[in-house]
């Protein structure tokens, strides 16, 4: 008797590991084709470590057996290479590149993207960087940052990068003269003849002779209207989206194009993103542009940014282009009420509206934006309404009550003909000063906030 109880006792006691282990065995995922388990893991790579092999997608292979296989018979799992110099772990070197060597290995014959960060000029792995650009060929992104380019690492694959299409490169430490003496990194993307995508933090372009008959997406640094003009005219008919800012350390310049050059004509062009003087707009035309934000002012060294006038060239590149915008930002420019009225009456696709911080203008813009029956109405398909007006010193051009009709009535607007779309979500900053904790107004923005459509930012600031 006692034996037998004894055996009871041992095997009710591994019962649990015997239902876990039965549970495990028939889980639903084990019935998965090798192919779907593969599409599960590549979409949950993000952005891999290399070199933490207890990290995704290394443990994959430590699950079982047939995860293992999966991993080792899909290379795209291992397509993505990232490298910093901060990020190698405490391994020694030849522990690390063994890492490195096994990652590519993995990756086969697939296209790669590769990130290449030098921690400003520090002993950077020169080893990784000659295994890695040996394998150039199958670039199809990349992102070069910092002191990387100063060096002759990249030699290597100028001639090289048959398959890349985009090119991010970050300097954050680089000045012009700097950049002239180190013209590495310029030779070394010249030839490249699918590149579509170019990124640059600083003005780069300006000196990087890069391929543009494929371009369609194109973000750097300028520092004139001329410099736009001749970035824009030789892939005019191939840009997609356009993003040109002015920021430090290169101050913004007067010159300008010819006064008999011609407009151009950016035919396929869809989005425009802008922080310069605003000028550039009187010099396009773009029939198809979709999305506009621009931020009109001009930086003077040492003193700060300061606004410019953006009203007559948006109307102009409006009334001029006649394309189907459907969002349009507007942030830190003079522009007055009417002639942002005038922008909105030409714009009745407009889907996204923006307005941060605009010098010049008053609340009357809401007039003809308030949804009234029988009352003509502008922006019948707005959606997506953000406004600051917390940093300017005129809040005594902001009215709570006009802000307030017009956020009422188009959140629920009494729509019986559906004409009018209503508001999905309004983000607002609002100057604190102008409506006191216990003014009926301030009621009347607690209620807005309540189906959380309505965002509500309390400013107490008053700069200029």
């Amino acid at each position: 008797m006692y034996t037998q109880t004894r055996e009871l006792t041992s095997f009710f006691s591994v019962m649990p590991q015997i239902q876990q282990n039965t549970a495990a065995a028939t889980a639903t995922i084990r019935s998965l084709p090798g192919e779907i388990l593969s599409e599960i893991f590549m979409h949950a790579v993000g952005c891999p470590k290399v070199f933490d092999v207890k990290c995704f997608p290394w443990t994959l292979g430590h699950v079982s057996s047939s995860w293992r296989s999966i991993t080792l018979s899909t290379p795209q799992l291992w397509r993505y290479i990232h490298i910093r110099r901060t990020c190698l772990g405490p391994y020694a070197r030849p522990v690390w590149m063994e890492i490195l060597q096994e990652w590519i290995k993995r990756s086969g014959e697939c296209l790669l993207s590769v990130v290449i960060e030098d921690d400003y000029g520090g002993d950077f792995p020169r080893e990784a960087i000659e295994l890695i650009t040996a394998h150039s060929r199958r670039w199809v992104t990349a992102s070069i940052e910092a002191y990387l380019a100063h060096r002759g690492d990249l030699e290597v694959i100028r001639g090289n990068i048959p398959a890349l299409q985009e090119i991010q490169i970050h300097m954050d430490e680089m000045m012009e003269e700097n950049f002239k003496r180190h013209t590495t990194i310029t030779n070394c993307f010249q030839i490249a003849p699918r590149l579509r995508v170019v990124y640059t933090n600083y003005a780069l372009y300006h000196f990087l002779p890069m391929p543009t008959d494929n371009l369609v997406d194109l973000a750097t640094n300028i520092r004139s209207n001329l410099e736009i003009y001749e970035l824009l005219r030789p892939c005019a008919d191939r840009l997609v989206r356009v993003n040109l800012h002015n920021r430090t350390p290169f101050a913004w310049t007067n010159e300008m194009p010819p006064a008999n050059a011609p407009r151009l004509l950016l035919s396929a062009i869809e989005s425009i993103q802008l922080q310069t003087d605003g000028k550039v707009l009187d010099m396009l035309t773009v029939p198809q542009l979709k999305s506009l934000s621009i931020d009109a002012f001009i930086r003077v060294p040492e003193t700060g940014l300061f606004p410019v006038s953006i009203g007559p060239s948006i109307n102009s590149l409006i009334s001029r282009s006649k394309c189907p915008l459907i969002s349009l930002s507007i942030g830190s420019s003079k522009m007055s009420s009417a002639e942002l009225i005038s922008a909105l009456a030409a714009l009745p696709l407009l889907e996204s509206l923006s307005l941060s911080d605009p010098h010049g203008l008053d609340s009357t813009f809401f007039i003809p934006i308030t949804y009234a029956p029988g009352t003509t109405l502008l922006l019948p398909r707005l959606e997506s309404f953000r406004f600051g007006w917390g940093q300017l010193e005129n809040h005594v051009n902001f009215s709570p009550d006009l802000t307030l009709n017009f956020l009422e009535s188009r959140l629920h607007p009494d729509n019986t003909d559906n004409q009018i779309q209503p508001l999905r979500k309004a983000h607002l900053i609002l100057p604190r000063k102008s409506i006191p904790m216990s003014s009926p107004q301030n009621t009347r923005f607690e209620a807005l906030t309540a189906d959380y459509k309505v965002t509500i930012i309390w400013s107490p600031c008053r700069y200029q």
